[in-house]
C-alpha cells in the first residue's frame, strides 16, 4: 500500500512509543536500504504500517513516517550489482501487456553490460566540472532504483511534514542498532540471494563523479537530518559525498 498514511490526530499529543505494534505509520522504503527485510520482520512482530516502495508518499497532516536511509553512493553500487544479477539471469519476468517495460529491461541490461563494473560506470560519468546534466539523468533513468533515490521519495515530504510526524530514521549501516532503538527488537539480517559478488568499491574519481550525480540525494538526507534533530529522533549516521556514511555517537 503506497499512500494515505494513518491519520490518527491523537498520536501527535500522546507521545507514542514504537514498541507498541498497534501504532500505525508509513514505512518509506527507498530501494536497497534493507526495507524488504525490515518490513517482513515488522509484519512478523504485528506492526500495522503502509509499506511505501517504488511510489512517492502521499503527505497528509497527521501521517506518521519511518524512513530508511543509506549512503547514496553505496545504495547505487548495490542497485547496479543487484539489477545486473537479476537481468543477466533473466529473473525479472517479461509481461505480455507491458512491451515498453520489457523493452526498458532489455535496454537496461545492454547498458549495464557495456561497463566492466560499477566503478567503470562511475568513472565514465561526466565529472562534476562538466555540468552535463542530460547525460547523467539519461543514464540514471535507465537503471532500476537509481533514479528513485532519496530526492525522488523524500524531497517534498521533508519540506512539508512537521517534526512530530517523523517517528524515526533507520540507517542501513546501523540497521540492527537503529531498529532496536526505535522498535525494541533486533532484526535478523537476511540476504535476498546468494548472488555472486561484484565490484563494491570505487576509485576516487568514480566516487567523486557518482557523488556529484547523486548530489540531490545527499542534500535531501541533510534536510532529513535537520528534521530528525527537530523531532528529537536524530539520525545515527551522517552522510557526506566525499566520505559516505559516518556513524555518530
Amino acid at each position: 500500500m503506497a499512500c494515505g498514511g494513518f491519520s490518527n490526530p491523537d498520536l501527535a499529543s500522546s507521545g507514542p512509543t514504537l514498541a507498541n505494534p498497534d501504532i500505525g505509520f508509513d514505512l518509506i522504503h527507498v530501494g536497497k536500504c534493507a526495507g524488504s527485510s525490515l518490513a517482513a520482520e515488522l509484519s512478523q512482530q504485528g506492526y500495522r504500517f503502509n509499506h511505501i516502495h517504488m511510489s512517492q508518499p502521499t503527505i497528509e497532516p497527521h501521517s506518521k513516517v519511518v524512513v530508511l536511509v543509506r549512503d547514496p553512493v553505496e545504495r547505487f553500487i548495490s542497485a547496479f550489482n543487484w539489477r545486473l544479477y537479476l537481468l543477466r539471469n533473466d529473473l525479472i519476468a517479461s509481461v505480455a501487456d507491458d512491451p515498453i517495460g520489457n523493452l526498458k529491461r532489455r535496454l537496461e541490461l545492454k547498458v549495464l553490460l557495456s561497463f566492466e563494473d560499477v566503478n567503470d560506470f562511475a568513472e565514465q560519468l561526466p565529472p562534476p566540472q562538466s555540468h552535463d546534466f542530460c547525460q547523467i539523468n539519461a543514464l540514471m533513468g535507465l537503471i532500476g532504483h537509481a533514479h528513485e533515490g532519496f530526492a525522488w521519495y523524500l524531497s517534498d515530504l521533508v519540506d512539508q511534514i512537521q517534526p512530530d510526524q517523523l517517528l524515526g530514521v533507520i540507517a542501513q549501516e546501523r540497521l540492527k542498532q537503529d531498529t532496536k532503538a526505535l522498535f525494541g527488537f533486533t532484526p535478523k539480517l537476511k540476504h535476498k540471494s546468494n548472488y555472486p559478488s561484484h565490484c563494491q568499491t570505487l576509485s576516487a574519481r568514480g566516487r567523486a563523479n557518482l557523488a556529484w550525480a547523486l548530489r540531490a540525494d545527499y542534500q535531501t538526507l541533510k534536510t532529513l537530518s535537520v528534521l530528525a534533530d527537530r523531532a528529537g529522533t536524530p539520525m545515527s549516521v551522517a552522510y557526506t559525498p566525499s566520505v559516505g556514511a559516518i556513524p555518530l555517537g
